[in-house]
């Protein structure tokens, strides 16, 4: 039996996956490579070997579709790159390390090899989104197990997939979710209008019912749940449909908000952004602090930033961490470059849903979804930081969307 190019490639894809959810780390637990959550380097140069296979192989497909816009961006972040490394050198770092630090700017060269693989039909679209969001549904329950596991016992069944020391809130005990999360809500509504059959609209919609219910039991994020509701909110609103449903649709969802807004429970909701609220006002004065502190030292150096820094480099003095900063944690270490490639990355997200949307085609509600989930997160989380392995899928769909209504 004759073993195709493009199956090995998406074998190798699904692995790379695989690698950063609980399905493959269980397993992998008592091996010295996935024995935390954090990337050690020996497991970053794995990833790497595997990363280049992937773009190598992949681009023996796709001479049809046009990349230029990927390309652009993938320079963008080689520059970002470039400038990460030569401030982690002078930081006395030794190159291995200096590589962990940009690793997560090299996850987007992920996209060419997916967006060849879809354009070529080696890979159905489909697929790959039902693909993406039944493993990740099954890490995310595996960590809702494990943390209250761990809530009710005290003891950590797989420490490998506790990203960070996140402690206990409210008696439980939280755990980051996995980096491809962020796609779970929109890729799950997009799937539900794409299928016919209702088992698998009731599967999809359990799965966004899942990462919503995550992010409010046991990852305990506020902005999370906020974001994932109105992203929601957004996509029914403009679902395909006629004038007359869509003008009932936004009726009820305006009442909706009405009664939620002055339900108890939101006015609770919105004084914990305070920074009084005993409960979450003390990581709001955090990222105050980390703003003043580490734009201060940004000041210094405007249009490069600061390089890349060490883990133990990014506390604040008096509190706070420049991962809390979102899209400045990006341009206090890589100056304007990296704010210019979230900008062409985001207004290309956006013009592809416009125009898609201008054909009454939910794909372009799709892009839209995706593009602003990605920015609402951006205003207190990182991009890269916290949702890398996403960003290459992100941009895939993208650019494979705006393809198919192009050129088919």
């Amino acid at each position: 039996m004759k073993i195709k190019v493009s199956s090995i490639v998406k074998v190798v894809i699904g692995i790379f996956v695989f690698m950063h959810l609980g399905i493959l780390l269980i397993p992998l637990s008592g091996t010295s490579m996935f024995s935390t959550s954090y990337i050690t380097k020996d497991r970053m140069l794995l990833f790497l070997i595997m990363l280049l296979f992937c773009v190598f192989m992949g681009n023996l497909y796709g001479n049809k579709v046009s990349r230029k816009y990927i390309y652009f961006e993938l320079s963008i972040l080689t520059v970002c790159c470039i400038r990460g490394m030569v401030g982690a050198m002078n930081s006395n770092s030794r190159i291995i390390d200096s590589l962990s630090l940009i690793w997560p700017y090299l996850y987007p060269w992920l996209a060419l090899p997916v967006l060849n693989l879809l354009c070529e039909e080696k890979y159905k679209i489909e697929n790959l989104a039902k693909f993406i969001v039944i493993s990740t549904t099954i890490d995310t329950l595996l960590k809702a197990f494990m943390s209250f596991y761990q809530s009710i016992s005290g003891t950590i069944l797989w420490s490998n997939l506790v990203h960070g020391e996140m402690g206990y809130r409210n008696g439980i005990y939280r755990i980051n979710p996995s980096a491809l999360s962020i796609l779970v809500v929109p890729l799950s509504f997009w799937l539900i209008s794409r299928v016919d059959k209702k088992r698998e609209k009731v599967v999809y919609m359990i799965a966004m019912v899942v990462d919503v219910l995550y992010a409010y039991i046991v990852w305990q994020a506020r902005s999370a749940l906020l974001y994932k509701t109105i992203i929601i909110i957004l996509m029914i609103f403009m679902y395909k449909t006629n004038d007359r449903k869509k003008i009932i649709k936004g009726f009820f969802l305006l009442i909706g908000i009405i009664i939620f807004v002055n339900l108890p429970i939101f006015a609770d909701f919105v004084s914990s952004f305070s920074a009084s609220d005993s409960t979450y006002g003390g990581s709001t004065t955090a990222r105050l602090n980390a703003i003043a502190y580490f734009m201060g030292r940004y000041v210094q150096h405007p249009v490069l930033g600061i390089g890349c820094l060490q883990t133990i480099d990014r506390y604040a003095i008096g509190g706070g961490m420049l991962e809390d900063m979102g899209f400045l944690y990006g341009l206090v270490q890589l100056g304007i470059p990296m704010i210019i490639f979230y900008l062409v990355t985001f207004a290309r997200g956006i013009y592809v849903s416009v125009k898609l949307k201008s054909k009454s085609n939910n794909d372009g509600v799709l892009c839209l979804a995706l593009t602003v989930l990605f920015i609402m997160f951006g205003i207190n989380m990182d991009t890269f930081y916290a949702f890398a392995i996403a960003v290459p899928f992100y941009l895939a769909f993208v650019e494979f969307l705006n393809w198919k209504e192009k050129y088919k």
